[in-house]
């Protein structure tokens, strides 16, 4: 069974209150408004109480593995050093607990990892090289396998450019020859196109030694069951081959 919840700093605040004895502060703060207020007053204190309902979640709730979608590239980077940025501004006291355990979840490798995504393209391999670095030397968490998104094949028939092709366009129309002139560049961008992505995959794997996990592009304006499906087990088959646990 799959559980999905959505965390908010505004919730996870007043949950905080709740379970330390301040049910009556909570209150009063949701009904005058005060909330955000409290909520951004300090600098980082969203992402560690949302990282501490996480922490929350992961020493009290039965579940196999938690997957967290977390912010895109810098952002991410803010979010998961949130905790040790507190540390430095806060010695003692509740936060200072939150925070500091919530670095310890960072920091155990047995618990927790970050799988970086990315498109096989210069730009966001770019992106996730820089991240993954920055990860490993401001926060000090484990990295887990990359996952590598839309990723194009090539149907039978476009490994190559077609041989004799022209040999019989005296015999077809011009609308044919069109049609056909406009197959023949489709499959050439096509080519290309696998080709640009194949280079980036293989510079990811040079740059940053993972285990990758690669997923098909979906020709579709949007994602139905059955492509999640055929996803989900892709990706169960690729990482029969390594342990998750794998990092550099």
């Amino acid at each position: 069974m799959v559980n999905a919840q959505t965390l908010t700093p505004d919730e996870a605040l007043v949950e905080y209150l709740r379970d330390h004895g301040l049910k009556r502060l909570s209150k009063r703060l949701t009904e005058s408004g005060a909330l955000d207020m409290v909520v951004t007053a300090t600098p980082g204190i969203k992402d560690v109480l949302v990282l501490g309902k996480i922490r929350q979640i992961s020493d009290l709730s039965p579940v196999d593995s938690i997957i967290v979608d977390a912010p895109a590239a810098g952002h991410a980077i803010t979010f998961l050093s949130s905790a040790s940025g507190m540390l430095d501004a806060v010695t003692v006291g509740a936060i200072e607990t939150q925070a500091r355990l919530v670095g310890e979840l960072l920091t155990d490798g047995t618990r927790s990892q970050v799988v970086l995504v990315t498109l096989p393209e210069e730009t966001p391999v770019n992106e996730l090289v820089e991240t993954a670095y920055s990860l490993e030397d401001r926060v000090g968490i484990k990295l887990g396998p990359v996952v590598v998104n839309g990723i194009l094949d090539l149907p039978d028939g476009l490994d190559a450019a077609p041989d004799g092709v022209h040999a019989d366009r005296s015999t077809t129309t011009s609308s044919m020859r069109r049609d056909l002139a406009t197959l023949e560049a489709a499959a050439a961008f096509r080519r290309d196109r696998c080709a640009l992505q194949t280079q980036q995959i293989t510079r990811l794997g040079a740059e940053l030694p993972l285990p990758q996990i690669s997923l098909p592009f979906v020709f579709s304006p949007s994602l139905r069951i059955e492509d999640l499906r055929a996803m989900a087990a892709s990706i169960l088959t690729q990482t029969a081959s390594f342990s998750i646990g794998e990092s550099r």
